[in-house]
């Protein structure tokens, strides 16, 4: 039976209509159906920190000038 299971798991993986399914479904096959999410997480943590960074930088910058 265990053999079954992952004959039928691997034939839902090999199957090429997987972007049509069901994030659930796609799930259950160990598909990854939330990675764009990652990506674009990290690249706003990333453009977050940027901009913390040159937001301090320029306050520094001006508070210097002025004094």
């Amino acid at each position: 039976m265990k053999k079954d299971i992952e004959a039928f798991a691997q034939n839902l993986k090999d199957v090429k209509l997987e972007k049509a399914w069901p994030a659930l479904a796609m799930a259950w096959i160990g598909i990854d159906v939330h990675a764009w999410h990652k990506h674009l997480a990290y690249q706003v943590a990333v453009y977050s920190l940027l901009m913390a960074f040159s937001t301090s930088y320029l306050r520094r910058q001006t508070s210097l000038e002025i004094s």
